[in-house]
């Protein structure tokens, strides 16, 4: 008889939150002649969080949605209006060893929201607050502690414009450049300075008072090593983090605060990487439709491929695998 534990990666789960709980699977394969052979599965539900964490009210439907109209009392969930920004989400790390939230944390603070960090065998850590509602985390292990983005927003509900935050955890030695996100950096290098309750980096910094945003991050924790001609190695972080936004971020070598034009003057929607190693943004869209939008970046672990949804043209000379006379997206339909 052979064993196998099947574990799914962790993804950010969007969802009105009733409670937080962690999911095992274990899948026992029997032999195929064998008398009533299946996969039973086994399943192990521990409650994460509790009462003091989890403060924001039951969510409330703002209207039923027009195709409802058969069915009273359906609530529309997913319609023109949806903003998963609106709803608490949850994300994993590792393998279910930290589990992260976006929630009112005191029933005195419904709408703006704080990051909640729930460790195993730990007490749970609200993380202090980036900006006036913080919420879209994601979270990830690396070899020297973790690290998680988010967006905070200044307003409340993330209805204003937002900035990504980027929040790090040391534990362990490593190698680190430092720098800023970049605007240059004075990058000067050695091993990062243990940090068990964190630092939290405002990493777009744009200025939301002038419309610009940043959001829907995604992240990738990981680290690099570099060798040298005497022997040594160096192991230090190489972060990689997806999002949306509408600045001007790329402008190449000479770091984002560089008084020339970058890639975006025309302040569009675009998705940008950061690269921590390089300190600097590149813009991974070439989108030239201000009505345009992109949406929910999420990337493989090595940071390499990045996914999104856009109604956008951005491949305009691409034909639809479905009906090769449809050439680019013209109708601006929404797709990935």
């Amino acid at each position: 008889m052979a064993e196998m534990t099947s574990t799914a990666p962790g993804r950010r789960i969007t969802n009105a939150l009733a409670g937080v709980a962690v999911l095992t699977v274990m899948l026992t394969v029997m032999p195929t002649g064998a008398a009533g052979a299946g996969l039973p599965a086994k399943y192990r539900i521990r409650r994460m969080s509790s009462a003091a964490v989890m403060a924001s009210p039951p969510f409330t439907p703002q209207a039923d949605a027009p195709e409802c109209e058969l069915f009273p009392g359906v609530p529309e969930i997913l319609g023109d209006d949806f903003d998963p920004g609106r709803f608490d989400e949850i994300d994993l790390a590792g393998n279910g060893r930290l589990v992260v939230f976006a929630s009112a944390v005191t029933p005195t603070s419904i709408g703006s929201r704080a990051i909640v960090v729930l460790k195993e065998g730990a007490e749970s850590e609200v993380v202090a607050a980036a900006a006036g509602d913080d919420d879209q985390p994601e979270i990830a292990f690396d070899p020297f502690g973790w690290r998680m983005v988010f967006r905070g927003s200044d307003g409340v509900a993330g209805e204003s414009p937002s900035n990504v935050y980027l929040h790090t955890v040391t534990r362990f030695g490593g190698g680190s450049r430092g720098g800023d996100g970049g605007d240059g950096g004075d990058g000067t290098g050695g091993p990062p300075v243990p940090s068990p309750t964190g630092e939290t980096r405002n990493l777009t910094a744009l200025d939301t008072t002038a419309g610009l945003f940043a959001r829907d991050a995604s992240l990738a924790a990981r680290a690099r090593t570099r060798e040298f001609k005497s022997g040594v190695t160096l192991r230090e972080r190489d972060a990689r983090v997806a999002f949306v936004s509408n600045g001007d971020l790329d402008k190449g070598r000479l770091g984002r605060n560089a008084e020339v034009d970058g890639k975006n003057p025309e302040n569009l929607e675009q998705v940008f990487l950061w690269r921590e190693q390089d300190r600097r943004f590149v813009q991974l869209t070439r989108n030239d439709d201000p009505a345009a939008t992109m949406a929910r970046t999420t990337m493989t672990g090595n940071g390499r491929f990045v996914a999104f949804e856009s109604d956008a043209d951005l491949t305009p000379d691409a034909a639809n695998p479905r009906d090769p006379t449809e050439i680019g997206n013209p109708l601006g339909v929404r797709q990935i």
